[in-house]
């Protein structure tokens, strides 16, 4: 199917539903008819492209599960050149993903589109699970389903966003959450730009707010984000200029040429110019991830852990390890000032927190020249809180704080329990 410069100022009231400005849902995939012997089956996408949405979508059923976009509720096919400027209202208490072009996204293509229109969500008490991204509320590339429906990854291309987009859970500028559970197929967000405000009571991203790469794309890297850009200030939840939280277990990751330049404050934990909250999830095997030539030039102000790149990177100690595991911070560099007023927090130019035990991690060619201020008093504690809190400020140029497990190196030929060879180090630090 095709649908082409079509416009639409309507106003939608979304129940359990799939709901767009255009269309509620896109499909494509494989032709799954009967083919003879040598023949190659068919590949149709449906594809909307040049329309516009300058209505209002208004999700009104308490407890429903909705895909809700400004173009199209659930993408499958192709999106190129829409734009919406409507307004969509949710609540966060039930709705499940929110874009301003498509709510849903688990293949397909997203180009050339732009989002002015403002994704507001309303907060409300109890469980609140709502995504919302600028172009995508929810990109999910999931191995189960049928061969019909699984023939291509995602991807995201030259797209903008200057809307306003708030939400519970995951909030972000092109996209709320980008995950790939699929070993066959990539996901792809390049060449995107946001400048509207983004917020979120747990994770924001100028970019996206939530990455989870759990597949091993055999081709190509699982996840790639290239070349994006986020400019707005950012104040609300656990803050990052790219990726609010990003969690991985499985396939090769590359966070490339992304900048930040807008100003950021975190009320939550992390704070950082491209990534504010890195974890490694259960055993995690063949992952080599690469963040590489990004770049930081807005003032950071964090409630607790902040780096100029990376705010905190942790492994929890009750996993095991798997293998070819390792991790390379490249080419990046930092030209903001990082400030905290509280103690026991970690700041570094580049990186504040690395508790990746046992994975090789290489930081290299990395630059800071942004001003590292913690401004705490010990003298401002209480009593009761000095007694049984221990006070601290650590801060680095490069690395603001080494977690625990890491074993110390030596350049000479003694290698023992406590000490190993340079070459054999979990973490180098280099250049």
């Amino acid at each position: 199917a095709v649908v082409d410069n079509c416009s639409s100022n309507a106003v939608l009231s979304c129940y359990d539903a799939l709901c767009g400005g255009i269309a509620g849902k896109a499909y494509g995939g494989v032709d799954t008819g009967i083919v003879n012997e040598g023949e190659t089956r068919q590949i149709k996408y449906t594809t909307i492209s040049n329309c516009t949405f300058a209505g209002k979508i208004t999700q009104v059923k308490e407890g429903a599960m909705t895909f809700i976009g400004g173009i199209i509720g659930e993408c499958n096919g192709n999106i190129d050149n829409c734009i919406n400027s409507g307004a969509i209202a949710f609540t966060g208490s039930n709705v499940d993903a929110v874009g301003g072009i498509a709510g849903r996204m688990s293949e397909g293509e997203i180009s050339n589109c732009k989002n002015t229109g403002t994704l507001s969500c309303e907060m409300k008490d109890g469980e609140n699970l709502a995504i919302a991204g600028g172009i995508v509320g929810k990109v999910f590339v999931s191995a189960a389903g049928s061969e019909k429906y699984m023939s291509r990854g995602a991807t995201i291309t030259n797209c903008e966003n200057s809307g306003a987009v708030a939400a519970q859970m995951y909030a972000g500028g092109i996209a709320g959450q980008v995950s790939n559970d699929h070993n066959d197929f990539s996901v792809a967000v390049t060449g995107c730009v946001n400048s509207g405000v983004v917020e979120s009571k747990d994770y924001t991203g100028g970019v996206i707010g939530y990455v989870d790469c759990k597949g091993d794309a055999q081709n190509s890297d699982s996840i790639t984000i290239e070349n994006c850009e986020n400019r707005a200030a950012l104040s609300k939840g656990t803050v990052g200029g790219i990726i609010g939280k990003f969690m991985s277990e499985q396939g090769n990751v590359a966070i490339k040429d992304c900048s930040n330049i807008g100003n950021l404050t975190s009320e939550g934990q992390h704070c950082a110019g491209i990534i504010a909250y890195w974890i490694m999830n259960s055993k995690p095997v063949d992952t080599k991830i690469i963040v590489d030539n990004c770049k930081n030039t807005g003032n950071i102000t964090t409630a607790l852990n902040a780096g100029g790149i990376i705010s905190f990177m942790d492994m929890p100690v009750c996993l095991e390890m798997g293998k070819d595991v390792s991790i390379t911070i490249s080419n990046c560099e930092n030209t903001g000032s990082i400030t905290t007023d509280k103690v026991n927090g970690y700041i570094g130019g580049i990186l504040g927190n690395w508790g990746m035990a046992k994975i090789a991690t290489d930081i290299e060619s990395c630059t800071n020249s942004g001003t590292l201020a913690i401004t705490a008093a010990a003298d401002s504690m209480t009593n009761e809180e000095a007694e049984i809190m221990t006070v601290s400020r650590i801060a680095g140029g490069i690395v603001g704080r080494v977690g625990s497990g890491l074993l110390l190196t030596t350049d000479s030929d003694k290698a023992d329990e406590k000490n190993i060879q340079s070459a054999n180090g979990d973490l180098k630090i280099r250049n």
